[in-house]
């Protein structure tokens, strides 16, 4: 992939951004390692990546049912978890960064999914289609395995390496996005004894996590 990178301000990019649910990403500060723990995060540092010729090529696409009822499914790496009742009526409930505190009415019908997985050797990625949001009150999660944390002290590093991200392209441009830098209960949170990599989600549209490799940039993306 082209490692060539547009740091995006703040102050001019976010207005724009927060119309397709992108605002800047965070760095965690150092933290001791118990075996569970999640860090607070702080500093601005949205970036984004020239979209490779190669985005998506190898990409596999399943489809799944999300319930009224609570229920998980396993999309590739990723673990998706959901609580009763978590989806708000797509017909009434609003979608983007506005809404994804409000409170909503639920969906009346389970809604059919579709989830498109790939990798580019440094990253996993998972978008799903169509857009919905979920109840604020609710729980919905993803998970991934990266058994390159367990026993590791959560540093900086780490946090950078393995927080899962929202994704989005917009034209030859891919932003990454960490969501806990305006809302922290959507930071992830990282299990060091069994490797689980963690955090809340209140929107379907796309989520990536580092595989480990070595991307060269020094920022872990």
């Amino acid at each position: 992939m082209n490692a060539t990178r547009r740091f995006v301000p703040f102050l001019i990019a976010g207005t724009a951004l927060i119309a397709a649910a992108c605002r800047d990403s965070s760095v965690a500060p150092v933290a001791d390692a118990p075996s569970t723990t999640s860090l607070t995060l702080l500093e601005d540092q949205s970036f984004s990546r020239l979209v490779a010729r190669t985005d998506g090529e190898n990409a596999r696409t399943l489809n799944f049912t999300f319930t009224r009822a609570a229920g998980s499914v396993q999309l590739g790496e990723f673990t998706l978890a959901w609580d009763a009742n978590s989806v708000c009526d797509p017909a009434t409930a609003g979608y983007g960064y506005a809404f994804w505190k409000k409170d909503c009415a639920t969906a009346p019908a389970d809604i059919p999914m579709t989830v498109t997985l790939w990798d580019d050797g440094e990253r996993t990625y998972a978008e799903f289609y169509p857009d919905i949001r979920f109840s604020p009150d609710k729980d919905v999660t993803l998970t991934v395995k990266r058994p390159q944390i367990v026993g590791k002290k959560v540093t900086p590093k780490i946090v950078r390496t393995y927080s899962i991200l929202y994704t989005h392209r917009i034209g030859d441009t891919r932003y990454f996005v960490d969501e806990a830098w305006y809302d922290p209960e959507q930071r992830s949170h990282f299990n060091t004894a069994t490797g689980d990599v963690w955090r809340e989600i209140r929107h379907f549209s796309g989520f990536v996590i580092r595989t480990g490799a070595e991307s060269g940039t020094g920022y872990g993306y």
